[in-house]
Parts: structure tokens; sequence; C-alpha cells
């Protein structure tokens, strides 16, 4: 059976790139380095690309919105935001969304390189795949419904971390927090102590205000 291969990239501004190859096969992972920051994934999975991509997308838009209620409860109990968000990053709450788009909401831009109209379109595409296999997503159609009210309020090419903004918005507070006007970050990996499985992919933060403004939709010359 032919393979199918498509290089694509888990964050389009961070240096860990992944290439899958689907052939209904037996999974099979290997993983080659390609320079020090860059690293490539073969997998060989019974799932598609697009369907790894899209529930993992739809996973971390639930990051997003249950993230964006935490800061909410944390803002009203008067509870310093900046502390706020290293004491959840160091707890059993924390996860990669909250660690790299929680950010955007504290410095407002609610920008992660990736417009909302795409995310939205990897909902509907979760539900297809909901449907075909009898799966109900009763927990993520709530999150669906957020995304799709903040689209219709900022419009389909604002960044797709703005349910943020929505619920922020709806409750009349400002989620900021000093400190992370020019946050970025870069993931690293590490070594996994266990036979077979491939490296934790860790973040790393850091102010760096060229990198931060080139990470943004406005500076994508695709997204002119």
């Amino acid at each position: 059976m032919n393979t199918r291969n498509c290089l694509g990239t888990i964050s389009a501004r961070f240096s860990t790139w992944v290439r899958w190859a689907a052939p209904l096969s037996p999974r099979y992972c290997r993983r080659i380095r390609i320079s020090a920051s860059f690293v490539a994934t073969w997998c060989y999975c019974a799932f598609s690309l697009v369907g790894l991509k899209v529930i993992t997308n739809m996973f971390a838009g639930a990051h997003v919105v249950l993230a964006s209620e935490a800061l909410l409860m944390a803002k009203k109990a008067g509870i310093d935001m900046g502390n706020y968000f290293d004491a959840v990053r160091n707890s059993a709450g924390n996860s990669y969304v909250w660690e790299t788009e929680v950010p955007l909401i504290l410095n407002q831009t609610f920008d992660p390189g990736f417009h909302i109209r795409l995310h939205n379109k990897d909902w509907n595409l979760g539900y297809e795949m909901g449907r075909k296999f009898g799966v109900p997503l009763v927990a993520f159609g709530v999150f669906e419904q957020t995304y799709y009210k903040a689209m219709y309020k900022y419009g389909g090419t604002v960044g797709s971390t703005h349910p943020a903004k929505l619920l922020q918005d709806e409750m009349d507070v400002t989620l900021d927090a000093p400190g992370f006007e020019n946050w970025t970050y870069t993931c690293q990996l590490v070594e996994n102590e266990m036979e077979g499985r491939t490296p934790t992919m860790a973040v790393v933060h850091q102010d760096d205000p060229s990198k931060a403004a080139n990470s943004k939709l406005n500076a994508r010359a695709v997204d002119k």
C-alpha cells in the first residue's frame, strides 16, 4: 500500500517539525535529528495526518477555553495573574497550551500566529469524525460554540486565542499582567528514560521583542 507523506509543523513559529506518513499499517515511529533545534519524526499509524491534526487542535481549543475561565476566577479573586500563571505552570493543571497561549492572554494579543477561522475549520472536521465513528462530543460541542461566538464577534482572521477575549469582554474584566509584553518561547527535547518513547517537548520561555513581533499574524506575508 502506498504511503502518503506530508510535511507539517506542530507550531509554525518554533523549531519543532514533524513529518507524518499514514498508511494503514502497524504503528511505527522513529526519530531523526536534523540539527540541534530541529527534530523530524516519522509516524506510521492508523490515523491520517488530518485526523491527528484535528484531534490535537480540538484538545488545544478546549484548553484555551478552560484556561480562560480559570484566569477569570483568579482575576475575580484578586490573585496576581503573573504569579497564578507560574503556579499553574508548576502544578498538575499545567499543559502545553497553558504555557504557550496563556501569555498571549496576559499580554492581550490573543495571537498565536493562527487564524480562528482555521481553528473552527478543525472543529467542523472533528465533528465529522465524531459522527463517522459514532463518538459523542458533548464537551467539545461547548468549546466549539465558544470559538464560533468569538469568530462572529471579532472576525475570522483574528488570532485563535480570541475565545479568551470573548470571555473577558463578557465579564468586563481585563486578563492582563505586566512582564509579558515581549514574551515568546522555544522548545527543547527532553530524553525519556522509558525505552521506545519519543522525547518530551519542553517549553522554554523567552523575552525577545523581535521574535515576539515576528510571530504574529500581521508580520507574516501570507496574511497581509
